[in-house]
């Protein structure tokens, strides 16, 4: 006997496409719920992964500054290590005569009597070209003459006077 085809029968195919709907709409209603949960937890998973994505460029932004920053700090540094371990090296207990000695301490005041008017004399350009940019900003296109004088300019008499001077 050959197989059993709805088209042989009469009413088969309808009973076949019954039975086929029912199935179908068991299978949907039990797999439906299950693939919206899949799709809520996707969108949310793609949600965090954009967060991510901008929190990590975010990051590497902020990366690359840093790396150049050490980048233009390192020599510095090593420079400086450098120079501490001079230091440490060279700071064993001076000997000589109280003579030797009291000339060494008399030129180092000197020195450092001497930097601190370079100092002051570095503090003082520090502020007038901080005050040439503010006023070429302020002017825009338009120079001063050389005539200008502002009042809160400081002025610098002597080289006693460089101390008076203000600090930026």
């Amino acid at each position: 006997m050959s197989p059993l085809r709805p088209s042989a029968v009469p009413g088969a195919k309808g009973l076949v496409s019954r039975i086929d709907q029912a199935v179908r709409w068991r299978a949907d209603d039990q797999v439906g719920p299950r693939v919206d949960e899949i799709h809520q937890r996707l969108a949310a998973l793609e949600r965090r992964l954009d967060d991510f994505g901008q929190r990590l460029d975010k990051l590497g932004h902020d990366n690359f500054w840093t790396a150049e920053d050490v980048r233009r700090i390192a020599p510095q540094v090593a420079a400086l290590d450098y120079r501490l371990e001079n230091m440490r090296q060279s700071s064993q207990p001076v000997t000589g005569s109280p003579e030797q000695l009291d000339e060494a301490r008399n030129i180092l005041d000197e020195v450092r009597r001497e930097h601190e008017r370079i100092r002051v004399r570095l503090t003082a350009i520090a502020w007038y070209e901080d005050r040439l940019r503010k006023l070429e900003e302020g002017l825009g296109s338009t120079a001063a003459g050389p005539d200008v004088v502002h009042a809160d300019a400081p002025v610098v008499a002597s080289a006693e006077r460089e101390e008076q001077v203000p600090r930026s």
